[in-house]
């Protein structure tokens, strides 16, 4: 008894926190959403228009496998799977684009390894594909095609920062301020209709060039589509002068730079190896004649084009307007910026619905040969795309974030 009482005495004088430090419980959180952003909102909605357009694609051939004599079930399967895989994933990401996961970090990179390369792997599907089962399929198959390669590129790259971002924690919280966003759309009318008259001129040429190969006149279609490419590159002019209103910017940190740096670096290379693929070819090929040198001339400006525009994004993303009443009051650049945002939506639009062998000559693909050339396009062709989409959502954040007015809100 002595002992008990000795031991009920003790555990009175024993502090309330050594004893139910044990029973505490462990309330570290699996993952957290407040880490980098892992894209843009620009970014998120294309991949949903992307993704929906790969949705119905494979729903699309689930229904036809569904109505034809010889249906396999395993088809049937395959296609609703990789439907539902294109839906989940794209509600993943629209819903944890700044997630950062903190326990189980093995089966976590395991997971996002594996999505990676299965978005790697539906890209790689349509470059192999035979030339015999595109042949079967409707002719709004290379859209669908191409929409899926598209949301493969952006979730891959997506799901690969998110898996950089695993086990990451923030070693320093700073003090979050509120702040109150103006987004001023002056200084804007000028390159905006400039660039809805990029846009029409674009569309126009598009639907004329259509119109000459559906009646079987291909070299007045290539004249047309290549002459609106010589003209579309008219913007790398207005990209120079903008270098030249860098000087009232400042540096500053944009959190998805690296994501923004990843897809921005794979097109511009797909659109540098397609622009030496046809000089080489055009070259190679010993036929001086009219359209030979405007398709050279068209493949030149190209790269001077691209390769231009790419230098003014990657610099640009990183500023932003300084704070002299000047430079707030006349805004420079913001013209440029307004322009080449809409120019490159209308020459997104017009790679994306073009023919893959618009703009090249027979002699260019006979140089190459047949099968060789259409690896090369179905290669490169969505990068090329993507070069598109992913300028004007970068030129869009840049004309965001570069130009906003941030006043802080007073608790």
């Amino acid at each position: 008894m002595d002992g008990v009482r000795k031991l009920l005495r003790n555990f009175r004088l024993m502090p309330l926190n050594s004893v139910t430090i044990e029973d505490e419980p462990k309330n570290q959180s699996k993952a957290t959403h407040d880490g980098p952003s892992a894209g843009s909102l620009f970014l998120r909605f294309g991949c949903i228009v992307f993704g929906m357009i790969g949705v119905i694609y494979y729903l699309f051939n689930a229904v036809l496998c569904l109505g034809r004599e010889k249906c396999y079930t395993v088809s049937v399967i395959l296609n609703l799977c990789a439907g539902i895989f294109m839906f989940t994933q794209m509600h993943f990401i629209f819903c944890n684009w700044k997630i950062t996961i903190l326990q189980s970090p093995i089966i976590s990179r395991f997971g996002m390894m594996h999505l990676i390369s299965t978005n790697f792997w539906t890209w790689m599907r349509y470059i192999l594909i035979e030339e015999a089962v595109l042949s079967e399929e409707v002719s709004i198959s290379k859209l669908m095609h191409t929409s899926v390669v598209e949301y493969s590129i952006i979730c891959g790259a997506i799901i690969f920062v998110l898996w950089r971002n695993i086990g990451q924690t923030k070693q320093e919280r700073s003090l979050k301020r509120k702040f109150q966003i103006r987004i001023d759309c002056s200084k804007t009318s000028t390159g905006l209709f400039l660039g809805l008259l990029h846009l029409t001129m674009t569309l126009t040429s598009l639907a004329i060039s259509s119109l000459y190969t559906t009646r079987g006149l291909d070299e007045r279609a290539s004249n047309i589509f290549a002459v609106t490419n010589i003209v579309q590159r008219g913007s790398s002019c207005s990209t120079e002068n903008q270098f030249s209103d860098m000087k009232w910017m400042i540096s500053t940190k944009i959190f998805q730079e690296s994501l923004d740096s990843i897809l921005l670096s794979l097109g511009l290379i797909g659109q540098m190896i397609f622009f030496m693929a046809g000089i080489v070819g055009i070259a190679a090929t010993n036929k001086w004649n009219s359209i030979s040198l405007l398709l050279l001339f068209k493949h030149s400006t190209g790269l001077v084009q691209v390769g231009t525009q790419g230098s003014l994004i990657f610099i640009a993303c990183k500023l932003r307007i300084n704070d002299e009443p000047q430079s707030k009051r006349e805004q420079p650049g913001k013209q440029t910026i307004t322009f080449l945002l809409v120019a490159n939506i209308g020459i997104f639009l017009m790679n994306f619905f073009e023919d893959g062998s618009a703009g090249f000559s027979k002699d260019v693909i006979s140089f190459y040969g047949k099968t060789n050339w259409i690896y090369l396009v179905r290669s490169f062709e969505p990068l090329i795309i993507f070069y598109r989409f992913h300028s004007s959502v970068c030129l869009a954040e840049i004309w965001k974030s570069a130009y906003s007015i941030k006043t802080n809100i007073s608790p």
